[in-house]
This record gives C-alpha cells, sequence and structure tokens, in this order.
C-alpha cells in the first residue's frame, strides 16, 4: 500500500463502485461512496454473474452469501434455438465453470447491489457529484459548494460518467442500433427449465430467458432500434411466430417491471485516468451486453484495483499498473460483444443463415475455447 494512503473517495453506487468499496473496505482503507441517487438503485432487471465475476466475489467471502439470496440460480446448460424452436447447440456451463472454481448465477440484479451495499460501508445517497479534479497532494471531489480531500478517486459512474469527462478519456459512445428490453415476470411455465438459459436468435431479433431462484422468469429480448416498438403488447407482437413461451412471457410481464436501453458502448481506449484519478466498469470498458460480461468485468476492475493499490509503492503508479493490467482484457472482451451483437443483429436471410450454420457445428467448439478464456480472469 503506498505510504500515508488512507482515504479512497468512489462515486457511484452501483455494481463496480460498491464491489470496490467492500474490497477497500476489508483492506482497512477508509472508503465513502457518492451515489447520485436518493436510495439504493435496486431496478434493473435481472443478470447473469459468470464464474469470473463469482470466483472474484470469493474472494470477497461474499460466495456463500450471493447463492444464498432469494433470486439465485445455479446455470448449468445454455442453449441456441431458431425461432421455430429447433436446438441448434447446447453448451455445458456447469461443466465449464466447474473448471474454474466457481459457479455461473442468474439472480435479481436488486439482490446483488443489496449484498453489495451491506458490505460497502458508507454510501452518501443523494450526492450530485459536479467535479472531480487533482490539487498538489490529495484527489477533490466537489458536492455543491462542499469540497473533500481523498488520497484516491474511482470513478465508477457508468456510461455519461463526470469523472471520465475530468481525466480527458474523450471516446464519445457509440450506438449498436439495437435496443435492449429487459423485464422479471411471475407468470408460471413448465417449458422454462431451472438452470438452462435459452438463446432464440431470429432475423435482427434475438430473445434470451431463465428462471431465478425464487421462480420468477427473467428475459431480455434485442431488436433493430428502427422497429419503434413502444410497449411490452407490442414487444410480444414482434415476436409472433417465434417458439413458446416467449410471446406469453411478454405480454405477461407488467410494464413497471421491463427496463428498455439503447444499447451502447465505447471503442476501448488505454486512457482511463490520470494522477489519483482512475474509473471502473461502463466508465472504463462500457460494452454491450452479448456475452454478459459487462457486470462480471464491473467486478474484476474494482478487484484489480484494490490488488494494484496493495502492490505498487506510489498511487499514480498504482493506478496506472491497475489501468495496464486492466486495459487489454475489458478491450478483447468489448471488441468481441460488438462483433456478436451486429452477427447476431444480422437481418439479411443469407447471413442469418451462415450464423445459424455456425452456431449448429461450430457453436460448441468455439464457444467452449471462448468460455474458458472469458472464464480466466
Amino acid at each position: 500500500m503506498p505510504t500515508g494512503m488512507r482515504s479512497v473517495g468512489i462515486i457511484g453506487g452501483g455494481i463496480a463502485g460498491l464491489t470496490a468499496a467492500c474490497a477497500l473496505r476489508r483492506a482497512g482503507m477508509h472508503v465513502t461512496v457518492f451515489e447520485r441517487a436518493p436510495r439504493l438503485r435496486t431496478g434493473g432487471g435481472a443478470l447473469i454473474l459468470w464464474c469470473n465475476a463469482v470466483a472474484a466475489l470469493a474472494r470477497l467471502d461474499l460466495r456463500a452469501s450471493l447463492l444464498a439470496l432469494p433470486s439465485a440460480r445455479v446455470v448449468e446448460r445454455a442453449e441456441f434455438c431458431t425461432p421455430d424452436g429447433e436446438l441448434l447447440s447446447a453448451v455445458p456451463i456447469g461443466e465449464v465453470s466447474s473448471k474454474h472454481g466457481a459457479e455461473s448465477v442468474v439472480l435479481a440484479r436488486a439482490d446483488l447491489v443489496r449484498m453489495l451495499a451491506e458490505a460497502a460501508g458508507d454510501i452518501r445517497f443523494g450526492s450530485d457529484v459536479r467535479e472531480v479534479r487533482e490539487s498538489s497532494d490529495a484527489a477533490v471531489v466537489r458536492t455543491g459548494e462542499l469540497e473533500e480531500h481523498f488520497d484516491v478517486v474511482l470513478g465508477a459512474d457508468g456510461l455519461h460518467s463526470v469523472v471520465r469527462s475530468s481525466v480527458n478519456a474523450s471516446q464519445p459512445l457509440r450506438s449498436v442500433g439495437q435496443e435492449l428490453w429487459v423485464g422479471t415476470t411471475d407468470f408460471k411455465t413448465a417449458e422454462l427449465v431451472p438452470g438452462t438459459v435459452t438463446a432464440t436468435l431470429g432475423r435482427g431479433r434475438r430473445f434470451w430467458s431463465t428462471l431465478l431462484g425464487d421462480g420468477r422468469a427473467f428475459w431480455y429480448a434485442v431488436l433493430r432500434s428502427d422497429a419503434h416498438i413502444a410497449n411490452p403488447a407490442e414487444l410480444s407482437a414482434h415476436f409472433a411466430g417465434f417458439h413458446s413461451p416467449i410471446t406469453d412471457l411478454v405480454a405477461n410481464t407488467d410494464e413497471e417491471n421491463v427496463i428498455v436501453t439503447p444499447m451502447k458502448d465505447r471503442d476501448p481506449s488505454p486512457v482511463w485516468g490520470k494522477g489519483r484519478i482512475t474509473l471502473a466498469g461502463d466508465s472504463a470498458h462500457a460494452m454491450t451486453p452479448d456475452l454478459g460480461q459487462g457486470a462480471c468485468q464491473a467486478i474484476e476492475s474494482a478487484l484489480a484495483f484494490r490488488d494494484a493499490l496493495h502492490e505498487a509503492p506510489s498511487i499514480p503508479l498504482a493506478l496506472r499498473a491497475y489501468e495496464t493490467r486492466r486495459y487489454k482484457r475489458t478491450a478483447d472482451i468489448t471488441r468481441m460483444s460488438w462483433l456478436v451483437a451486429n452477427s447476431c443483429g444480422a437481418t439479411s436471410q443469407i447471413a442469418c443463415l451462415a450464423r445459424d450454420t455456425a452456431v449448429r457445428f461450430g457453436m460448441r467448439a468455439t464457444f467452449m475455447t471462448q468460455l474458458d478464456w472469458l472464464f480466466s480472469s
């Protein structure tokens, strides 16, 4: 740990910021999390934490707590289907995850955030951070008229990061031209198999579904932005002709349990910080959800940030070492996610046929190789 280092300010109370706070607090640091929202943000539907993220949380002694969350369910299998339900390929997720020493888990985002918040310590809700800058011997966080000084500041404040702009990391967000719809529903159907995630690939649209540990169904749909879908009823109609239970899942999801997000990422850049300031999560390495690694990489970065502070003799050296260590992996995953998004979003009959043929005959071998790489944090 750099000599005299005591305090860390974290901007953003999402998964990256809360994980970093938990890690640093356990290392004996004084940590303050600044969160703009007036209370803990517990929306966001559900997500998958692949085994690389679960292994990282195990280093914080949180694996047992994670698996005990009401919504948590271990993922054993992923299936890839055509719109009429024909199985193209299946991947034994549980088997691959076991090789890497942890489970892959689907769970409600709210449960994960609450668990991390309980371990994170001081969270300042309603803190609208206006500026982050360096002084001669500190990093300064300004909220309104109040300024506070920290040895280090970590920007984990999302896609539209205030901290990112303060370190001249100027890459703009780029649109994929697709929209992500995420929903959870109490609708019951025997067609969803516990522990199995099903991906259905269509022309210009795709659909994922699985069961959470509490019995709710979690689904997400991706479609072209120019489809101009306004509500779940229209979304259900948009997937008419797809195999059961896709349209039933959407039609039986209350609108307040649906989140719609334009899919965006950033072209990777090695510039994440300067001096005593650095970034993590979407602030540093925004990526599309197509490999399910956004939250996972946020967690990995939070742990790498903590580790770097332990290893380097000075704060700037520690932060630059952290950025160098994390840049290549996150950049590779960002680029691969972008490629998958564009491949899966294909609309021409020929492109979709080529994609489905590749999934049918090459997915298992290719995916198993890629999973080994993805899961080796």
